[in-house]
């Protein structure tokens, strides 16, 4: 409809003003949080200069927790509200009731990227749903212990890489961050596309093969979705370059995606015409027939999995070997637990001995707490909600300061320190780290478990073939959105005897 264009002009940056204004005084704590981890990248095992201890010891975000309870209210300098939770059970408050969508208003750029994008001609499977389940009801029960073996032998691959990468000195490079993302994106493509693609091969994986591309991609848009998500979001007004290299990443991956679909469908075809003995479902397969999701739906999902999940999960196991590299106490009470699974280094791990692995679960669930992926989760509400007596209304940003949260003593005692034995008394604790985790709310509590199992058969495979050492120093993550590492992981891995 005509009308003039300069009060269309007008409007449109009108319409961004609230949205500016918020993520300024977002910028601002996000920039604060950061103040106290300056001093943890010296380079050496010192803990630097006395101005770098200085500034470790400010907390801004303590500060105002201490000054003013555990929820609060920033009034914006520049406008926009926000409220922050410190209390454990606040945040699993909002987890749990506010769990219809997943944790989304963290990733901001991710949302307005599939709110404007023109849908491609995606696939569809046109057969007769009734027909296939009838065909699958037997494998269409998807349980836990389906997947342990595909994680093992991805596990497994993994073990036998570090000994091909590792120098005389048993160290592997600075790289191996990259070889746990294609650990995890390994794991990810095999369980929901039932496919093995070989990132873990002997040989170096090439950049032009398909495995490579989709490696390179999901790193550089990972990348690019933490700078999106950290700063002033001008990409927002005008394509920033963080904004073009996460849509042209994101753009290709579905294109990879797309394909894949498409012979999955083709592949539920076929076992609706021939399935004596189907083979049981992957992921993707019950997101087609079981939740009968679209294929825009599918590649939504899919796409949350392998640029959150690959890194978070990725990360956190490099931290997991971390943390039992610097504690052997812990270590050798873990390679006890792992030895009555794994007598032997080539024994194969059983679901059920898995599950009893108390100490395991221990020692995972306390690096999360330590060095959690998310440091903070944030939320638009999408209902009114009384937390701590107070009433927030639909629409507030909330701001939960996981790490904050895991970090202060009220809520664990001697918070700093790596304690695994404070998980075993009781695992009823009411803030689960593992439900930081944003691929893990708003879907399905099953993402959650394949995410532990993981990092569980990870960890008891690696530490039963391999002793952990490191030796430059602490290594913290940058607080950022997607926490990474700030230094690499120059981890020693020696070969234990049999």
């Amino acid at each position: 409809m005509p009308g003039p264009s300069t009060l269309r002009s007008i409007a449109s940056v009108y319409r961004y003003i609230y949205l500016i204004l918020y993520q300024m005084t977002d910028m601002l704590l996000k920039r604060a949080q950061q103040i106290g981890k300056f001093h943890s990248d010296t380079g050496s095992g010192q803990e630097g200069s006395w101005f770098q201890g200085l500034l470790s010891s400010i907390k801004p975000y303590d500060l105002l927790f201490e000054r003013y309870g555990p929820v609060l209210r920033l009034h914006g300098p520049f406008g926009g509200d926000i409220v922050m939770l410190s209390l454990p059970e606040h945040i699993s408050t909002v987890y749990n009731v506010d769990s219809q969508y997943p944790v989304r208003a963290l990733l901001d750029s991710m949302e307005v990227y599939r709110k404007s994008k023109v849908i491609p001609n995606m696939p569809s499977y046109d057969g007769d749903y009734d027909l296939l389940r009838e065909a699958l009801k037997y494998s269409f029960d998807l349980k836990l212990e389906d997947f342990d073996v595909m994680l093992e032998q991805i596990a497994d691959d993994l073990v036998q890489r570090v000994g091909v990468i590792r120098n005389m000195q048993d160290e592997v490079p600075d790289t191996f961050s990259h070889e746990l993302h294609k650990w995890g994106l390994e794991c990810w493509s095999q369980l929901i596309f039932n496919n093995k693609v070989g990132f873990l091969e002997k040989k170096n994986l090439s950049n032009l093969s398909e495995a490579g591309r989709m490696l390179n991609l999901l790193i550089e848009a990972s990348q690019a979705l933490r700078n999106c998500e950290s700063g002033l979001q001008l990409w927002r007004v005008f394509p920033t370059y963080s904004w073009s290299k996460l849509t042209s990443a994101i753009d290709i991956l579905e294109g990879l995606l797309c394909r894949n679909l498409r012979l999955n469908y083709l592949k539920l075809s076929q076992m609706k015409k021939s399935s004596k003995n189907p083979e049981r479902l992957c992921l993707l397969d019950a997101m087609i027939i079981k939740e009968k999701l679209t294929s825009d739906e599918i590649i939504t999902t899919v796409l949350d999995l392998l640029l959150i999940g690959v890194t978070s999960v990725s990360n956190s196991a490099g931290f997991v070997i971390y943390n039992l590299a610097k504690t052997p106490r812990a270590q050798k009470r873990l390679l006890a637990e792992i030895n009555q699974a794994l007598p032997a280094k080539n024994s194969k791990l059983n679901s059920k001995d898995l599950s009893n692995m108390n100490y395991l679960k221990s020692c995972i669930l306390e690096s999360l707490r330590l060095r959690p992926p998310f440091p903070y989760t944030t939320r638009c509400l999408s209902k009114d909600m009384v937390i701590h007596g107070y009433t927030v209304p639909r629409g507030t940003h909330l701001v939960m300061a996981n790490e904050v949260a895991y970090h202060k003593d009220e809520n664990f005692e001697c918070a700093l320190r790596y304690e695994p034995e404070r998980w075993m008394d009781s695992f009823s604790n009411p803030f689960d780290p593992l439900a930081a985790m944003p691929f893990c709310h708003g879907q399905t509590e099953l993402n959650k478990q394949i995410a532990y199992r993981q990092l569980a058969i990870l960890i008891a495979k690696m530490l039963r073939n391999f002793k952990f050492e490191y030796h430059y120093g602490r290594i913290n993550h940058d607080g950022k959105v997607l926490a990474i590492p700030k230094k690499p992981f120059r981890f020693r891995f020696v070969d234990r005897n049999e």
